[in-house]
């Protein structure tokens, strides 16, 4: 296998790339079980900032998803941020559950090492972020807007935010 070159990345380039491709298509977030075996999901909501003085990411996750329980288990992540056209890789990952199908075999996606948690990246992608869990507060309709209960939880499948402190920010080549 080739050994992928690392560069880090200021996050404040991180974050505007990351703002912009969450509302153009979305992002890989990946995660693994505890044998290693990875997941990865398609989010188009989230961001990056500043929380407990730390850079952080939120991700909402909901709690129907596998990557949920994944999250809850291992307490790491990865989002792999795609430069170029992945659309069809995105929506794959995207409608299916990582429960029934691996996501990485036949579909254009490479686990590879990260450098500081469990998770992979995804080869195919230039920007990544590791991150590990340092809160995971439930949104529910008490804390949530009615109207916004309302468009987005039909079905009451509501989200958990989790918030990712960063410990590696970097392209890929």
């Amino acid at each position: 296998m080739t050994e992928l070159r690392r560069q880090d990345v200021p996050l404040a380039q991180a974050a505007e790339e990351i703002t912009y491709r969450l509302q153009h298509g979305g992002i890989f977030l990946t995660t693994c079980t505890k044998d290693g075996k990875p997941n990865t999901m398609t989010i188009g909501w989230g961001g990056v900032g500043c929380f407990f003085n730390k850079p952080m990411v939120f991700v909402p996750v909901r709690t129907s998803r596998y990557t949920f329980h994944l999250l809850n288990e291992s307490g790491e992540f990865t989002l792999s941020v795609p430069l170029h056209d992945m659309k069809t890789q995105l929506a794959f990952a995207g409608t299916m559950s990582g429960r029934d199908v691996d996501k990485f075999i036949d579909h254009g996606l490479t686990a590879t090492q990260s450098l500081g948690v469990a998770a992979p990246i995804i080869q195919e992608c230039e920007l990544h972020l590791e991150c590990r869990v340092v809160a995971s507060p439930a949104l529910t309709p008490d804390v949530v807007v009615k109207p916004m209960v309302d468009r987005w939880y039909p079905d009451s499948d509501m989200h958990t935010l989790f918030f990712g402190e960063i410990i590696h920010c970097y392209y890929t080549k």
